[in-house]
């Protein structure tokens, strides 16, 4: 399985007391850089909403079952702290790292993904929104993918194998590929849906589940898919990932 880990932002739980009770360190937002083991971050973009926010960072997993497994624990623990997620809150967001090795380094993987999450793009954010309406402000802090980011990447690559800011839906750096698109929970049935849908969309993209001409009907077809949540497509992006 394609290593991964991930990012989920809460409020409410004092830091220092959770960090003690869980016996996992805290630092100051981005300043770990040893991901072996659990560890809290302070989260700015939740303290500027005037609420006391933090960040639990995953360890590096390399087994679905042992993740699923210990997201259950910690997610209770977060909810004995007093840990919560604001009712339509701007910021709160569960994101999946996934190692880019399931793309293998190769154009056509990347292009694949890319036209499939664009022309998806509207269920997706609807899926990760538990089907209860997208976040405000979303498209602000976790803004959709543009065409001419595709093509501008595309056209650079290799050279240039980064993508996107943090505002994007999704994120290249030099190691990992980010999806940001799910809205946070402190509810194991959905906290666990960003985790299936990266799980979904590796194996999908990097064990070539896809062919390019259909993920060229996706993208192109705006006249039989026009853009906007259709449920149509909804049906399709969920039977083609298992969702």
């Amino acid at each position: 399985m394609t290593p991964f880990g991930y990012e989920l932002e809460f409020c409410g739980a004092n830091l220092p007391r959770l960090s003690k009770g869980m016996q996992i360190p805290l630092y100051p937002k981005r300043k770990c850089k040893n991901y072996d083991t659990f560890h809290l971050e302070t989260e700015e973009k939740i303290t500027t909403e005037n609420l006391n926010g933090g960040e639990l960072i995953s360890p590096i997993y390399k087994e679905k079952a042992l993740a699923l497994q210990e997201l259950k624990e910690v997610l209770k623990v977060l909810k004995i702290h007093q840990a919560y997620i604001p009712e339509k809150s701007r910021n709160t967001a569960i994101h999946v790292h996934l190692e880019k090795s399931f793309l293998k380094e190769e154009k056509v993987y990347y292009e694949a993904l890319l036209k499939f999450l664009y022309a998806f793009q509207s269920e997706i954010f609807e899926y990760a929104a538990y089907q209860e309406g997208i976040r405000p402000n979303v498209y602000d802090n976790c803004s959709p993918l543009k065409e001419a980011d595709i093509i501008g990447f595309l056209n650079d690559f290799p050279k240039n194998i980064e993508f996107a800011s943090k505002r994007k839906c999704i994120r290249f750096t030099k190691e990992t590929f980010e999806l940001r698109y799910f809205s946070s929970s402190l509810d194991f049935e959905r906290a666990r849906l960003p985790l299936e849908f990266a799980f979904s969309l590796a194996d999908y993209i990097g064990n070539e589940k896809w062919n390019m001409k259909e993920i060229n009907t996706w993208y192109r077809n705006t006249y039989i898919y026009p853009r906007g949540y259709n449920p149509e497509r909804a049906e399709i992006l969920k039977n083609t990932l298992h969702l």
